[in-house]
């Protein structure tokens, strides 16, 4: 019961960040938007004759998402972490509803197709090992908080590596949307481009 509240409860705070990305998204100057679309469309535009090393991609993405399951672990470590945790996984929230929001906004139909192809297919991988990294901080963290005292049969090295395991598990998952931001995302961005190009002439 406890775990299911507070997956709800970090479900709902990442809810949160996707609503205030989305609404961030409605308070941008008409220069800003104008800025942000000319540089988004210059690097569609441009996405076919990048030689991007996919290796090097993927090694980005990987890192990236693996420094945010860093970030977790560590706040799970303190007994300040929760209040950080729910913070973080709001923040990644936002970014992905101003993604999805401007996309939509400035693009129309073709912005729904991109966030579909290009967007969605890691962070439908990332997300859910956000939601449960996030849960399993916020548990060992609250766990810290309230002291080993009510749970006197469970020493502080077995919730230690339990906490420890799955979290490598949640990096793991984390690292394998890094490949899907890397391998496969590009490819359907191309091919969205591609489209979109041969549409203008």
């Amino acid at each position: 019961c406890d775990h299911g509240l507070l997956y709800m409860l970090v479900i709902v705070f990442f809810f949160l960040g996707v609503f205030g990305g989305s609404y961030a998204v409605k308070t941008m100057t008409k220069a800003q938007s104008a800025e942000l679309l000319d540089y988004f469309d210059l690097f569609l535009k441009g996405l076919s004759e990048w030689n991007v090393s996919p290796a090097a991609a993927a090694q980005h993405a990987i890192l990236n998402n693996l420094k945010v399951v860093l970030y977790i672990w560590l706040l799970g470590l303190t007994v300040i972490g929760i209040p950080l945790v729910l913070l973080l996984v709001s923040a990644r929230g936002f970014v992905l509803g101003f993604t999805i929001g401007f996309l939509v906004q400035q693009k129309g139909s073709q912005g729904i197709l991109i966030a579909l192809l290009a967007v969605l297919p890691p962070s439908i991988i990332n997300i859910p090992a956000l939601i449960v990294g996030a849960v399993l901080a916020v548990t060992f963290s609250g766990w810290l908080v309230r002291g080993r005292a009510k749970y006197q049969d469970a020493s502080l090295a077995k919730q230690f590596i339990a906490y420890c395991t799955v979290m490598f598990v949640v990096a793991t998952v984390a690292a394998a949307a890094g490949f899907v931001e890397a391998y496969i995302s590009p490819t359907l961005l191309r091919i969205v481009s591609q489209v979109s190009v041969q549409a203008m002439l």
